[in-house]
């Protein structure tokens, strides 16, 4: 796995440059316009309308839009708090690090839902665990819409929008791929490249991600591609085991009873 060590020198590197002045600016109309006009589509993967929800709200003034724009693109949020200062730098360094040479236009809608775990024997569906949608190599359509997690969504999206998707693979393994990815990266990027923290974070996730599974396969019956949150949870497991990463032994510990794919920790 040689590849690691280069990984985080570039991730490391981009952490100790300071990210283009940022700022707050007006939004626009065309922007609110293009907000409503997705918000208003029917998206296979937002059957709650999480997205229509945050809009309203933003009209009935009980959230807010804030536009911040850098030059490395812009990011939206509809939101009913304020986004802590260091997670917008966050952002931007995983813009700059995964669509270096593209203007990116992100929108969080950031609805309070939760990824709730339906009854035991229930089928795992889209509206319990998806949280984003981009366009394949598209990076104007990056959309987040569950304030849960919103990191690690957007973190696959941008994947999505910087075409690193194996093209040529079914989409559950296409989705499996870039979960695993998203997943790696992100501990890399909290990690701000460090090994030590990188390997202690990336093996806690592991752990995690394997009580979960388990979890999954025994009650939901996750078991095959065909089902749909194969290609978020034993599809991730799959494709980190050809990338050469170790899985934990067992799964001790506290069972994860959430369909949040990463531990709570794993926040910026």
């Amino acid at each position: 796995m040689n590849w690691i060590p280069i990984f985080l020198d570039i991730v490391k590197e981009d952490f100790q440059i300071p990210i283009p002045p940022q700022k707050d600016v007006e939004h626009l109309l065309e922007d609110v316009e293009w907000i409503k006009q997705n918000a208003d589509q029917n998206d296979p993967f937002d059957t709650l309308k999480l997205k229509k929800e945050m809009v309203t709200a933003v009209q009935e003034k009980k959230a807010f839009l804030q536009k911040r724009v850098c030059d490395l693109g812009s990011i939206l949020v509809l939101s009913y708090e304020k986004i802590p200062e260091t997670t917008w730098t966050f952002w931007w360094h995983c813009v700059r690090l995964l669509c270096p040479s593209k203007k990116v236009r992100i929108v969080f809608y950031m609805h309070p839902k939760n990824r709730d775990t339906p009854l035991k024997g229930s089928h795992i569906e889209s509206q319990h665990i998806n949280g984003g949608v981009t366009m394949r190599c598209d990076e104007k359509t990056v959309i987040v819409y569950r304030k849960e997690e919103a990191t690690r969504v957007f973190i696959h999206e941008l994947f999505h929008a910087s075409c690193s998707d194996p093209y040529h693979l079914p989409v559950p393994f296409v989705e499996a791929d870039t979960e695993a990815w998203a997943e790696i990266f992100l501990c890399a990027a909290l990690a701000k490249g460090e090994t030590k923290k990188f390997q202690k974070l990336l093996k806690e996730q592991f752990q995690y991600a394997l009580q979960q599974t388990e979890y999954l396969t025994k009650n939901h019956q996750v078991l095959t591609p065909e089902d749909y949150a194969w290609r978020y949870t034993i599809g991730r497991l799959e494709v980190w085991k050809k990338l050469g990463f170790k899985m934990p032994l067992s799964s001790s510990g506290k069972t994860p009873k959430t369909l949040r794919l990463t531990k709570e920790t794993l926040e910026p």
